[in-house]
């Protein structure tokens, strides 16, 4: 963990959030996972309350996440019998 950041949305109270070290990489189809490399990125976490999942980037990790591979497999769940 590097610390910890403020976070303030709209509306309510700040928060204090801890900073972790996230990979981040491009997801392709709902049932596949994709296998390549991500980047690593410096973010403020804070729990998920609700079904939507916000979250700001820069225009830098944008255009580095656009120039990332894609590598997809289906993600297939199998059933022993």
């Amino acid at each position: 963990m590097y610390g910890h950041i403020q976070l303030q949305g709209v509306v309510g109270d700040p928060i204090r959030a801890p900073l972790v070290n996230v990979c981040i990489k491009p997801c392709n189809e709902p049932d596949s996972v994709n296998i390549a490399d991500g980047f690593q990125v410096l973010c403020g976490v804070a729990p998920l309350t609700s079904t939507e999942y916000d979250v700001i980037l820069t225009s830098e990790v944008i255009n580095d996440l656009s120039q990332l591979p894609v590598a997809s497999v289906c993600n297939m769940q199998c059933v022993l019998m």
